[in-house]
């Protein structure tokens, strides 16, 4: 059946007692962004929004299905659509903030890169032990990330099958037992595992960890001979962000427990294995909880076997069409296809608006056409009117979006 003319097609702003549709928008600083696109081997600003937001989907924590929208000009931003009845708006907030900072200290290492951080660590073993004397090393790994650290310390120094294993081999043995890891943040991980050996003597070795955090473990535990690392994380960040991040790891501190060594490194390092979970403090909840994830599932293989089990990860990502002008979506307007209906958000009023029926039909003629008379055209085979009748009814729309700040004439200079 053929619609008939509607009678009223504008847009109408969503009451506060309807269901919240928009969740929330990050709006990463272009050097982050930069910083972000590079340490993932992305080539524009697009990709890099789509790939964030795959890697924000695969996070665990979603209430319901949500819809991702990526707009790149005239700013790069992300907006995030969904069912928000049981959303902590304080905790989403947080989570927003920390990942708009937590892009540009993202330090991504792939496999190549770890095989050369492995060689320096096997260097460093040698010269501290002794290429012989580590070969009758008791070794064992912390998975998942330490067990493919260990395979290639193990090809790199040709250590015999039988003293290797993932659990606490050797122990009563007298020979060091050498405990490998990717990284160490907190060192948590390492406390856990060595609350639960008895072992006389042992070796910390892995890629990545703050210089402080090794000294730590060397002061705090007597047992540890040595505890070290191919490379370095920034502990402390750049001189702008020093200060502040000086004073949330003192705030961390306080907050620690007897299993870590420290409050964390700043760079957020990440491998194709594994990006590991960043605790966030909430103040509101006066606890801590997982941070989104940032790096997409099809550059981490822990994302990869997780995918599927949230209901964000099948929901497709939205690009945010420029349209064809000279009429176009304002620049301060993020729009989602949702349920048969578009949802609007003004980013600078945060108002919501809902196109149904005829009005998400309408909308998306003039955008894929840019001008009503085109639009009308597109729209002629739909619905049972005159093109007369149908270009007033888009004039008038087309009004109705303009005096809303949805839509603004912006013909390519």
């Amino acid at each position: 059946m053929v619609p008939r003319r509607p009678s009223d097609p504008g847009p109408s702003p969503l009451a506060s007692a309807e269901e919240p549709t928009f969740l929330g928008v990050l709006r990463p600083a272009p050097q982050s962004l930069l910083s972000y696109r590079r340490t993932l081997g992305l080539r524009s600003d697009r990709s890099a929004l789509l790939a964030l937001a795959r890697a924000i989907g695969s996070s665990p924590g979603w209430g319901g299905p949500v819809t991702f929208v990526a707009r790149v000009a005239p700013e790069p931003v992300l907006g995030i659509f969904g069912a928000g009845e049981r959303l902590d708006r304080a905790r989403f907030a947080l989570q927003v903030r920390a990942a708009e900072s937590g892009m540009g200290r993202l330090r991504y290492v792939g496999y190549r890169e770890a095989e050369r951080a492995a060689e320096q660590l096997a260097h460093r073993l040698v010269e501290r032990f002794g290429e012989g004397p580590l070969r009758s090393f008791r070794w064992a790994a912390l998975p998942r990330g330490g067990l493919l650290v260990l395979g290639m310390l193990a090809a790199r120094l040709g250590l015999p099958p039988q003293r290797l294993g993932a659990s606490p081999p050797g122990e009563g043995q007298g020979e060091p037992l050498v405990v490998v890891d990717d990284c160490a943040l907190s060192g948590a991980r390492f406390a856990a595992f060595l609350a639960g050996l008895s072992a006389p003597r042992v070796v910390f070795a892995h890629l990545y960890s703050p210089a402080a955090l090794r000294e730590a473990v060397v002061t705090r535990e007597p047992r540890v001979l040595a505890c070290l690392a191919a490379r370095d994380l920034d502990a402390d960040g750049a001189a702008d962000v020093a200060e502040e991040w000086s004073e949330a790891r003192r705030r961390w501190a306080q907050r620690l427990d007897g299993d870590r060594y420290g409050p964390g490194a700043f760079e957020r390092i990440a491998f194709p294995w594994n990006e590991p979970d960043r605790l966030l403090w909430n103040p509101e909840a006066a606890g801590v909880e997982l941070g989104w994830k940032l790096v997409p599932p099809e550059l981490c293989l822990k994302q990869r076997a997780g995918a599927g089990t949230e209901p964000t990860s099948r929901s497709p990502v939205q690009v945010q069409p420029r349209g064809a002008g000279p009429w176009r979506p304002a620049g301060t307007v993020l729009f989602a296809r949702r349920r048969g209906d578009t949802t609007l958000y003004r980013l600078d009023t945060g108002q919501v608006f809902r196109l149904s029926g005829t009005a998400h039909a309408m909308w998306w003629a003039l955008l894929r056409a840019g001008e009503v008379p085109a639009a009308a055209a597109l729209l002629g085979d739909r619905y049972r009117v005159s093109e007369k009748n149908l270009v007033s009814d888009l004039s008038r729309f087309l009004d109705k979006l303009q005096e809303s700040g949805l839509l603004e004439y912006a013909p390519e200079s």
